[in-house]
């Protein structure tokens, strides 16, 4: 939903006597474009010869990226710039403005594509089946994203089929795809004889997927990050 920046800029003082920084005028342009600005009053005392970090704490919402940009929603990543006036007292001379610009590229991350694509039978009996659904995760990222836990819950045709926690690990580059295995165990006593009438004809099955994934990434500021499930489409036997 959003990105915490902090710019650290460095002031190197090179004179014989200390000298104080009173202050910035900032403004934050994304792609060329302004989206904020402000002002910092905090004065720092930097001693001779010697240089001071003075922090501006921005904090960025993507849905104002959206609002900002024409067309942003088809962009990988956007450009950011902060333009800041330092405003430093000087011996004799007085407050001093010295221009600072600083700039970087950051992706917009999106949401994985998450869905069953596949069902095989392992094994079947008039009272129960195991079988196997792979789960095709697209990453449509420039980042890569690790998969280290899932929750998930399984329903077919409108019956619960199966619900559990997985935490294997997945990596997945780039613009990649990755699969992940999960094992069903069908009681047919418990679920009666519709669900193996499913499995017996080979009938197309109808799913809802539900639950929550946690996601990791390539990028320091992105981690930890819960992503809902929700996705229904149809499974059809290989």
């Amino acid at each position: 939903e959003h990105i915490d920046l902090k710019f650290l800029l460095g002031v190197n003082n090179p004179n014989a006597l200390p000298i104080k920084l009173a202050g910035l005028d900032y403004e934050i342009n994304i792609d060329e474009q302004r989206l904020m600005g402000g002002e910092q009053r905090e004065g720092v005392e930097i001693p001779a010869h010697n240089s001071a970090a003075v922090s501006v704490p921005v904090s960025l919402k993507f849905v104002d990226l959206y609002k900002l940009a024409n067309g942003f929603l088809g962009k990988d990543s956007f450009d950011y710039q902060l333009k800041a006036t330092a405003l430093v007292d000087l011996p004799l001379i007085g407050t001093t403005k010295v221009p600072v610009t600083r700039g970087c590229s950051f992706p917009i991350p999106q949401i994985p594509d998450v869905s069953l694509s596949d069902i095989r039978l392992d094994q079947l009996s008039l009272t129960s089946a195991n079988m196997i659904v792979e789960m095709d995760v697209s990453n449509p990222n420039t980042f890569g994203i690790d998969v280290s836990q899932l929750i998930y819950n399984i329903s077919i045709n409108g019956a619960r089929w199966a619900d559990g926690r997985s935490d294997a690990h997945l990596a997945i580059a780039e613009k990649g795809h990755g699969k992940v295995a999960i094992p069903i165990t069908l009681n047919f006593l418990e679920m009666g004889r519709s669900a193996y009438q499913l499995l017996v004809n080979r009938e197309a099955l109808n799913y809802q997927l539900g639950g929550n994934m946690n996601l990791d990434t390539t990028l320091p500021a992105l981690q930890g990050i819960r992503v809902p499930l929700d996705k229904a489409g149809t499974l059809s036997w290989q």
